[in-house]
Formats: structure tokens, sequence, C-alpha cells
């Protein structure tokens, strides 16, 4: 329910700034952008610590995920904090989300530059290790190989209780207005859904290891092959739309005939499969996961492929559901925007 609210707003927005001029606008949606993506990010952080965030894992080597994300690892250097980066990985690759991963690193290395006020040095490091069964620190994992990345500081550390509770969600040793208490919760969250495990090892006045254990992958890296990016642009398309949030429903419509499609709507997947099984006047579906009735999105989806094989259907939802992106399932989070929209819906359209 709240992503599609944010939803709503998210659409609103971007209307707004095509149809408004002038600098007081402008700054107001700024304004409101910012407490938008303030917001998703707050719901991702909550579904990854309840281990609910939708991953696009891909197969990536690390050292080649370390050099195309560099630049941006070093955007958590201050002017008294200083990032030393080593890479031990020799070539391991692991089948993560390359975007949760990257965010996973950088809240822990701001949460090091945090915990250093007076400065000091933070270090990012990747090793491959082979555990046994026997290893104790890691003993909620299967003997293996497996990617240790570590971030450490020389900062004020913490003591045994608040390690104890670090990952606990909305728990933080910031100051009030310093934090969420999300951070290190989501990066646990994200962790322990890729099948990997987190420890940490701090101590007041000693500062502080947070150790991410992922396990290897003899699969080649598809880094490359993930990064392309579909073109887009609706003109033309006729679009059958399964949206049960009236309030949602209006703004897709809207958003969608301003990318040039032709929309359909239905409120529910019941109602539009009604339509699908007799009418063939449409070029692809746009449906919802959850909605009330006995045919919610991944029913329809499986109805079209059964019966329709050739309809491009895409799914979206507010809840990340979880899918097997085998069977050709594509999810589109909410919130999102035009863009992504357009891109994936030609994604699904150019791959039937």
């Amino acid at each position: 329910d709240f992503n599609n609210l944010l939803q709503v707003i998210s659409i609103a927005n971007e209307h707004v700034r095509k149809e408004s001029t002038g600098e007081i606008t402008e700054t107001m949606l700024q304004s409101s952008n910012q407490a938008l993506e303030h917001a998703k990010a707050i719901i991702r952080q909550l579904l990854s610590y309840a281990r609910r965030q939708r991953l696009e894992t891909v197969t990536l080597g690390y050292s080649e995920f370390l050099a195309s994300t560099r630049t941006l690892l070093q955007a958590a250097e201050g002017e008294q904090v200083a990032l030393q980066v080593r890479d031990e990985s020799d070539d391991a690759c692991v089948k993560l989300d390359p975007s949760q991963l990257t965010t996973a690193i950088l809240n822990l290395l701001t949460n090091a530059s945090d915990a250093m006020p007076n400065g000091g040095e933070v270090r990012l490091l990747a090793t491959r290790v082979s555990l046994g069964a026997d290893v104790e620190l890691w003993r909620d994992l299967s003997a293996g190989e497996y990617l240790i990345i570590t971030v450490s500081d020389d900062g004020i550390g913490m003591t045994e209780a608040e390690r104890e509770r670090a990952c606990e969600p909305f728990f933080t040793t910031k100051d009030e207005h310093a934090g969420t208490g999300l951070g290190l919760s989501s990066v646990y969250g994200f962790v322990r859904q890729s099948q990997g495990d987190m420890h940490i090892r701090s101590a007041p006045g000693a500062g502080t290891s947070i150790m991410m254990a992922f396990p290897i992958t003899a699969e080649s890296s598809q880094m490359q092959e993930s990064s392309e990016k579909p073109s887009a642009g609706l003109d033309g398309i006729r679009l059958l739309l399964a949206e049960d949030n009236a309030i949602l429903a209006r703004t897709l419509v809207a958003m969608i005939e301003h990318l040039g499609a032709e929309v359909r709507h239905f409120s529910t997947g019941d109602e539009a499969l009604e339509h699908i099984a007799i009418h063939d006047d449409f070029d692809v579906v746009l449906s919802d996961i959850r909605m009330p009735g006995k045919m919610d999105g991944f029913a329809l989806y499986s109805w079209v492929r059964e019966h329709r094989p050739q309809l491009p259907v895409l799914l979206m939802s507010g809840f990340n559901d979880s899918v097997d992106t085998e069977d050709g399932v594509i999810v589109l989070s909410k919130p999102f925007g035009q863009q992504e929209l357009s891109q994936a819906l030609r994604s699904v359209m150019a791959t039937q």
C-alpha cells in the first residue's frame, strides 16, 4: 500500500516537472523527489532486513565489480577519512545483485567513517577463503569456497551489548538525527538472503570490523551482459493494464498515454482474463501481482504463457515479490519512473 502511494506521487512529480515552469516549482519538486527517494530507500531497507527484497541476481566477478564501482566507493572518503582498498579475491565470482552489493558496501563504509569523528582510515578488503565445517566463526555456512568482504575502521567501536543489537532494525548508536538505524540491518538481510553470513568484531576504542561471506560459484561473470539497456519509447503500443488500486490506475493510465501508448484498464485479474480470452486488441499486458479475486498477476501470467505464448506480460509489485527469473517473469518494483516503465515494457516485448 505504501509503495502504491509512492508510485502515485512519483508519477505526479514527473508530470508536474514536464508541464510547469518557474524556479519555485522546480525547487519544490526537487525537495519532493528527494523525500520520495528517501522514503523508497527506507522501504527497501525494511524489505531487505525481512529478506523480502527482490534481488536481481547475476554472476559477477568481484574484481570487475570493484573496478566498475571504484569511483562511487571513493565518495565514502571525507576530508579526514582515507579509504584503503585491497582486492585479494583471486578473480572470485559470486551470484549477487550488483546494486544491492554496492549499497551494502557503501552503508558499511559510511558507518565506518561516521565512527571516526576525528578522522582515520577505512579499509575495504576482499579475500578468497576455503571454509571447513569446523570453522566456529562461520558455523552457519556449509563447507566450501567463499568470498569474504571486510570493512574495518579504527573508530570508537561498540560495546558487547551494542554489537549484539547492531543488526536490529531502528537500533543505532548515532545521534538522534544522524541515522535511521536501518543501514546495518538491511545489509544483514541482504547478506542472508544471498545465502551468505555476516559477523561483527568490535570493542570500545578498538574499532570495528564487519565481514560479509558469500559462496563462490564456478560460473563466469555476467556483468557486461546484464548492463545492456533496451531503448525507450511506447508510441503506437496497445497496452492492457490490470491494477486494483483506483488512484494508482488513473495515474498509470495518464503516464502510459503520455508515453504514446493506448491503454485499456481492468480493476482485477479476473476482468483482465475475460478480455484477454476473447480479444486480440493489445500488444502487451501490464499487471499488478496482488489483486482481489481468483486471478492474481502470477496466475494471469501463467494463463497467458499457456494460451497466448506470444503475448508479452510485465508484472509490477510494491511487495518486491520473489520470482523464478528462469521462467521468464519480469517484475517491476514500485515505485518506478517513466523511463523504467518504458524500458521494462520494451524489454519484455523484445523477448517475445
